[in-house]
């Protein structure tokens, strides 16, 4: 057997620890005595007096403990497995000779625990096997075990009457394949959900900010037919779009975005149009991006400059950056400006469970119909938050438009929504958006409405492929969103498919402008149980009301519309679309399209 080597132990007021290693603790009083501290000893290595064990080469390496291993391996005090333990000799008995753990001099045995709060003793070690032998299990004075009643378990399950198929057993397992998937056109460095350990990390930006490079280049490809009847005109359009996204991840939170459209300028794809006579050619290429920006996470740089871990949570984007917001109703565009969040707050006495706050400001590139084609004369300041109360999900934000131009066609906007399920039944957002405070000089108002949508879904028992919907809404002067991209429609884009542009070949629809107008859409959107397709089917009406010279549609509208789609295989989709509007005191409106998608 090796020697033993006296090692100095640091004492502390130590808990009770469940359950007991077999042969009891030394410290917490289990098998010796009631829970006690202890105070720090200095050993007496001169008084030790060392028996070899008779048993020790038998014993497995694992089988000794250690009652406080804070002076070894800096952990909490509790019992582990100790190397140095397994071949020692037993440590038996001090010397009648004062120390600071025995200032008596009594002689102490070691061979099993003591409530003496002088001195830390070592547990026997356990033999393997050792708590087979016997199955009562540990427990401290005091405590008796009491039968479990019949009625405490539910009778064992009954097998025979079920066949048993064990190479269906092994299928559950062995049986897995993986789904085919469209990889990114560009992946360098970490992969994008990629199999195994990923590579040691950089630490340049500090230990707890780690670096794994990653530069994805992905996107999709849209190629579309379509025959549009749109003002008593006839027009057959083939147009196409590249979506091109670049994202080079440098952190877990920080990274570098960019987009860009190169076969599309201001809303306008590249296209060949046929007019039942001539075909023509328009070409739109923009080499220009679309989009860049950086956004990150403030706490975690600093965390990782100072050497913390996330000392805070403060997330922002800088850059030409999207915004959705309010289901688009609000927001949907991309402009130059910065942003930042206070997330995950929350509040017991007034019932939020979870809230964020958003700051934003836009200096340059708002698209709005309130400044024309023009996006330069505003910039926007604004604030929005999600809330999480009152058994549901509330949105509140407001933004200043501000014109930097003489005409002055400023505004305020304020935009509430909430949404929740009412049991079983039913799934409601309750939105409004609201523009005042509009002065122009020397022109007409253009942002002076409200716009109220109700959002609803019918639950039924099939919640996820079987889902009838009905929308609501009603617009009163001229309602605007704060920002709204020329490719995203009007302000009622999201209310139903009949209003819903399809952003490639001048898809028609009913009059989305929402000025002095009611109405809604029933739909059903259809989907069997392995996703694989689709089906919606929507019948849409707005009446208008109001007198006004200048509005937008000029009569009561109805539309019955048709979507399909379906993936031709992992990376290609196939969509068609159908549609026709009957317009009062215009021509009637019609088209349908067919259109291939392509992911890379």
């Amino acid at each position: 057997a090796r020697p033993f080597i006296a090692r100095p132990f640091i004492a502390r007021p130590s808990p009770p620890q469940w359950p007991p290693t077999h042969g009891g603790h030394f410290g917490d009083g289990f098998a010796g005595g009631p829970p006690h501290a202890t105070i720090a000893a200095r050993p007496d290595f001169d008084r030790f007096e060392s028996r070899t064990d008779s048993d020790s080469s038998a014993r497995s390496p694992q089988t000794g403990s250690i009652g406080d291993p804070d002076a070894w391996f800096g952990a909490r005090d509790r019992s582990i497995p100790s190397p140095f333990l397994a071949d020692s000799p037993a440590l038996r008995s001090v010397a009648s000779s004062s120390s600071a753990g025995n200032p008596s001099g009594d002689r102490i045995d070691y061979a099993a625990p003591t409530a003496d709060p002088a001195r830390r003793h070592f547990a026997p070690g356990v033999r393997p096997g050792d708590h087979f032998f016997d199955p009562t299990p540990q427990t401290s004075p005091g405590i008796a075990l009491i039968e479990p009643a019949p009625w405490d378990f539910s009778p064992d399950p009954i097998y025979e009457p079920l066949p048993y198929d064990g190479e269906a057993q092994v299928q559950v397992y062995a049986g897995k394949r993986l789904y085919a998937t469209q990889r990114p056109l560009i992946e360098w460095g970490r992969e994008l959900y990629g199999p195994g350990q990923y590579p040691r990390s950089l630490t340049f930006l500090g230990s707890t900010n780690l670096i794994t490079p990653q530069l994805l280049v992905y996107g999709d490809f849209r190629s579309g037919i379509a025959s549009n009847r749109v003002a008593g005109n006839t027009k057959s359009i083939w147009a196409n779009r590249l979506n091109l996204e670049i994202d080079f991840e440098i952190t877990a939170t920080e990274r570098f975005h960019a987009f860009a459209g190169p076969l599309d300028r201001n809303g306008q794809f590249t296209r060949v149009e046929y007019d039942e006579r001539n075909a023509t050619w328009h070409p739109e290429f923009d080499p220009d991006f679309d989009l860049a920006f950086f956004e990150g996470d403030a706490g975690s740089i600093w965390g990782g400059l100072n050497g913390d871990v996330m000392p805070f949570t403060l997330p922002f984007a800088a850059g030409v950056f999207p915004m959705f917001v309010q289901n688009g109703y609000w927001i949907n565009d991309a402009f130059l400006g910065g942003a930042f969040t206070i997330p995950a707050r929350h509040s017991p006495l007034l019932d939020i469970a979870n809230v964020d706050v958003t700051f934003f400001t836009v200096f340059d590139e708002v698209d709005s119909p309130v400044f024309g084609p023009d996006d330069d004369p505003a910039k926007v300041y604004g604030v929005t938050s999600w809330i999480e109360a009152w058994n549901g999900y509330t949105e509140v934000g407001y933004a200043f438009v501000d014109d930097r131009e003489a005409l002055d066609r400023s505004y305020h906007s304020i935009a509430l929504a909430y949404s929740r399920r009412y049991g079983a039944l039913l799934s409601n957002s309750v939105r409004m958006i609201a523009n005042a405070g509009q002065t122009p000089n020397g022109v007409p108002q253009s942002a002076d409405g409200v716009l109220l949508v109700i959002e609803n879904s019918l639950i039924t028992r099939q919640p996820a492929t079987v889902v009838p919907y009905f929308n609501l809404f009603a617009g009163f002067d001229r309602p605007q969103s704060v920002a709204r991209a020329p490719a995203a429609g009007g302000i009622l884009n999201h209310a139903g498919i009949n209003f819903e542009t399809d952003g490639l070949t001048g898809f028609p629809t009913l009059d989305a402008s929402a000025n002095d107008v009611w109405g809604g859409a029933l739909g059903m959107n259809l989907l069997p149980q392995d996703f694989s397709q689709q089906l919606v089917a929507e019948f849409a009406f707005l009446q208008t009301f109001g007198s006004a010279v200048d509005q937008i549609p000029p009569g009561d509208q109805y539309g019955v519309a048709l979507r399909y789609q379906i993936p031709i295989s992992n990376a290609v989709i196939l969509r068609a679309d159908a549609m026709h509007g009957f317009l009062e005191n215009s021509d009637d409106v019609s088209g349908i399209r067919f259109e291939l998608r392509h992911k890379f």
